[in-house]
């Protein structure tokens, strides 16, 4: 093959491989929730979160009211089976589903659904496995939220008052759902009745052993 020739099959292959290059597929797009709203005013009750910030991303999810176990292929009740991105057609599932392997490792097989006449059918992909005639409310389709790295989702209780001292609890929550990196404030209301927690500042409107009224001012420090 000539230097010539050879050029020609080069720019064939490289616009071939651009050709069928799958287009890149959207993603979630980052978002912050703050609840309640800053200047909003909001109660609670003792042991309650007067405030949570999320940073990350809402998914589609699916989170069965069921449990399924057939040729070693599960579906676990109330744990989420999420779309990798918005133009995914495969719910993957938050746990191991898996146990078909000859090594006995567990994994995860994806799973599609499908909607017919008001029925929902799941079908683990790549099987012939599908469990059939579920309703609306047994797949549970909704929206999750999953937090966006370790200080994507911060919080605030109250934890009651003990004479004019208000205890308070910061934390935070990692993306397995676990509370870690909390302490406790204190805040002695005959002086001041507002609090403020790395960058965080809440106006108290009244507050007994019980119940507590605000008014968020300001948002955490990022």
């Amino acid at each position: 093959m000539n230097f010539k020739t050879r050029n020609c099959v080069v720019l064939l292959l490289l616009t071939l491989f651009f050709i069928q290059a799958p287009q890149s597929q959207s993603r979630y797009t980052s978002e912050t929730s703050l609840v309640p709203e800053v200047g909003v005013k909001a109660g609670a009750y003792v042991g309650d979160r007067i405030f949570e910030r999320m940073v990350g991303t809402m998914r589609e999810c699916l989170v069965p009211t069921f449990s399924f176990e057939k040729h070693y292929l599960t579906v676990e009740a109330g744990k989420p089976m999420c779309l990798g991105s918005p133009d995914d057609d495969e719910y993957v599932p938050s746990y191991a589903n898996d146990n078909t392997r000859f090594d006995g490792a567990p994994g995860k097989r994806n799973l599609l659904l499908k909607e017919k006449r008001g029925k929902y059918t799941l079908k683990f992909e790549k099987t012939f496995l599908s469990i059939k005639g579920l309703s609306e409310d047994e797949i549970g389709k909704k929206q999750v939220f999953f937090p966006q790295g370790k200080n994507g989702h911060k919080f605030v209780s109250y934890l009651g008052m003990t004479d004019s001292i208000a205890k308070f609890q910061y934390g935070e929550v990692d993306e397995n759902g676990l509370e870690r990196n909390k302490f406790d404030s204190f805040l002695d209301i005959k002086e001041s009745k507002t609090i403020v927690m790395k960058g965080l500042v809440i106006e108290i409107d009244e507050i007994s052993t019980t119940e507590i009224s605000y008014r968020v001012i300001r948002d955490f420090k990022s």
